[in-house]
């Protein structure tokens, strides 16, 4: 896909389905207010929760602005990730969700989730 420069489909799903990882580090399009982690196609979604299937541990990375972008394709929730790492809290209704995930969110500005 340009100008992404990624492949998505079957092939895909079906790579990835054949490995076993002991992490998966990813970042999504956006984070809708109910706390499913949004992507710009149905491809991004199926592939990243195909790699999450497959980790012990799902390590998601983002920075406070992906909060609120939206987005059309839906996956799974922020509270199915089992680390958080995120630059800051964002503002208004977002921080409350982030706050919920206790323990699973790592703050890069030395701040506290809670």
């Amino acid at each position: 896909r340009l100008p992404d420069r990624d492949i998505l489909g079957e092939e895909v799903l079906a790579f990835f389905s054949r490995y076993r990882a002991e992490f998966c580090i990813f970042g999504v399009a956006g984070i809708a207010e109910d706390g499913s982690l949004l992507e710009f196609h149905a491809g991004e979604v199926r592939a990243r929760e195909q790699i999450m299937a497959n980790s012990k541990c799902s390590i998601l990375v983002i920075d406070h602005s992906k909060f609120g972008r939206l987005a059309p394709a839906a996956g799974e929730n922020i509270a199915d990730v089992d680390t958080v790492i995120l630059d800051r809290l964002p503002d208004g209704n977002y921080a409350a969700l982030v706050e919920s995930l206790c323990d699973n969110v790592i703050l890069t500005d030395g701040g506290s989730p809670a």
